[in-house]
């Protein structure tokens, strides 16, 4: 492996003087020095030099390295979510570290740790259940965060999606169609859009004179069970345990719900029929804006900033103005 001391004996310059011209330093100096400069560059392409990441990071106290803290990327969402934000900082001259946690808040806390020894300039993070444990970890030193979907408890900064239009909508929709009680299928949350999403849906009833129920839908068999219940309008968060809702619905005799689903541009493929309407949130744009703030947190230590997105309701009569990309067919031969 060559060595900068190599590249500076060809260049016949002192080593720091090779060092300062292969950072850019020596640029706008004296014509002497830009000569040197040159020399040292012509001999670190002749060399085949690469200069070592590690000690330019120990120099400059920045790794140019992001930490990607998600519960798993076997779901679709959070590996587009992955694959995005790696393309993202990869854009901006970072590198993309991940961490899986199976949203259990002790590997959250594992996970954070892992990313300070690694020496990450920034951590974006899913898991609002495990906010606090990220939190705690780093309770002693103020260090970039990025809470992704949902505001921050903990006051790092934050990208999530503003439902305060598209929730009312879904439920005067619903409404409209002689529905007199919906019924919000969510899971179990403590993060503030959780405690959100319920007082919209709540206040959006009231509004439109009609009876509200919230049940808490943890688990598929969960949602399976709140089909045999037969509601007849529902509200469904989470796109997984919507599947199972409908599928289980479509099994029941005489049975056939009006249903709302909320999802974004990756998962709009793997829509059911029988939805009545459908609430998209931009998911990608919210992901490169999360990559670009926390950079910006790292790189010029501004203060932490929360940026809501505003999402959009469809009825099912206007699914054909949603355009979705399919992820996996972006990457097959178009002939």
């Amino acid at each position: 492996m060559v060595t900068i001391k190599e590249v500076a004996a060809r260049a016949g310059v002192p080593e720091k003087t090779a060092m300062r011209a292969l950072s850019g330093r020596t640029l706008g100096v004296r014509k002497d020095a830009r000569e040197r400069a040159e020399r040292v560059r012509k001999a670190a392409a002749e060399l085949g030099y690469q200069p070592s990441a590690i000690s330019r990071a120990l120099r400059q106290g920045k790794t140019r390295t992001l930490g990607l803290l998600t519960g798993c990327i076997t779901n679709q969402y959070y590996a587009a979510l992955a694959e995005t934000a790696m393309m993202e900082a990869s854009r901006a001259g970072y590198r993309l570290l991940l961490e899986l946690t199976g949203s259990q808040p002790e590997r959250v806390a594992d996970g954070v740790k892992n990313f300070l020894a690694s020496r990450v300039d920034g951590i974006l993070t899913t898991e609002a259940a495990g906010e606090h444990a990220v939190g705690r970890v780093l309770a002693k030193r103020k260090f970039p965060v990025m809470l992704f979907d949902t505001p921050s408890k903990e006051g790092f900064s934050a990208v999530y999606a503003d439902y305060s239009r598209t929730i009312p909508a879904a439920v005067r929709h619903l409404a409209a169609r002689e529905r007199r009680r919906i019924t919000f299928l969510i899971h179990p949350s403590t993060s503030l859009l959780h405690a959100r999403l319920l007082a919209l849906f709540r206040d959006s009833c009231l509004v439109a004179g009609v009876e509200p129920e919230c049940l808490p839908a943890g688990t598929l068999d969960e949602m399976a069970s709140h089909a045999e219940r037969r509601p007849e309008a529902v509200l469904i968060y989470g796109n997984y345990k919507l599947i199972r809702f409908l599928r289980r619905a479509a099994e029941l005799p005489g049975y056939q719900p009006d249903a709302v689903g909320f999802f974004n541009p990756w998962s709009w493929h793997t829509r059911q029929p029988g939805l009545t309407g459908a609430i998209l949130a931009p998911s990608e744009e919210m992901t490169r804006a999360a990559v670009r703030e926390l950079i910006a947190e790292a790189e010029e230590q501004s203060p932490a900033r929360t940026i809501a997105f505003d999402t959009e309701f469809f009825p099912a009569e206007e699914f054909g103005r949603i355009h979705a990309p399919d992820l996996n067919a972006d990457f097959l031969p178009r002939e």
